[in-house]
């Protein structure tokens, strides 16, 4: 509920306005999120979500045209069944698109459709479990932009909202400290004619959104502290930067 939102608008948790909610804090309206500055610059908008967690967020989904929600509980494809629909009527259109899937699988409780654990009895052992059953939907989407021929014209964003922890510190989950292993994020960003590096420089989630507007030549709709992304992708930038905001 906060972090998403930092990495929707480039911002600090602390500089988003929200609403006075506690537990699900509302996201106001002046805030300006990528998939708004997608729509105002022309793009077609969809979201496929594997739960209902955010429904009770006031604002949560600003921009985006489609939205579907889905019981967590259900099954792992439909999310991705959603979402290639959604993609199909996307790329049957002549605009730019953005198309959000969100997975909840990788989320406590694990493996709660009763599947067997893939590799022992441990709360990790579940939770690498639904790291390979998410691996597969995501590979089907892949698969899906290869065969409408749109993956050498698709930017691709595969990244989590926080980490998890396994008692580590004496706690298990995420958001009770800020221990890395709780807020350590997956980011991996695949963008046309950038060949594969891993990148030592660390970013965060508020980093997300400046580089897709670099790449897509949008320009920031307001001043936001996130930072590009983009000169670390073929490795003309590695010296580890300073961030003084």
């Amino acid at each position: 509920v906060r972090s998403i939102p930092s990495m929707m608008t480039g911002l600090y948790a602390s500089q988003i306005r929200y609403g006075s909610e506690y537990l699900y804090p509302g996201v106001r309206e002046e805030n300006e999120l990528l998939p708004e500055v997608l729509t105002t610059n022309g793009y077609r908008t969809s979201a496929s979500f594997g739960t209902e967690y955010f429904r009770p967020v006031h604002g949560f989904f600003q921009g985006i045209e489609e939205v579907v929600q889905l019981d967590s509980r259900g099954p792992r494809h439909v999310p991705t069944d959603r979402a290639l629909e959604m993609l199909d009527r996307l790329s049957g259109s002549p605009q730019p698109w953005f198309l959000w899937v969100y997975y909840f699988n990788v989320h406590l409780p694990y493996l709660r459709d009763g599947r067997a654990s893939r590799f022992g009895t441990e709360p990790m052992d579940a939770y690498d479990t639904e790291i390979g059953l998410a691996d597969e939907q995501v590979g089907r989407l892949l698969q899906a932009l290869e065969e409408r021929r749109l993956r050498e014209d698709t930017v691709v964003v595969l990244v989590s909202d926080h980490g998890e922890a396994f008692l580590e510190h004496n706690n298990q989950g995420h958001s009770f400290t800020l221990y890395e292993d709780e807020v350590r994020s997956v980011l991996m960003i695949d963008a046309p004619g950038v060949e594969p590096r891993r990148v030592s420089e660390p970013v965060l989630l508020l980093d997300v959104a400046p580089p897709l507007r670099n790449l897509l030549g949008l320009p920031a709709p307001q001043r936001v502290v996130g930072r590009s992304m983009v000169p670390l992708m073929p490795g003309e930038d590695t010296g580890r930067r300073v961030r003084t905001d």
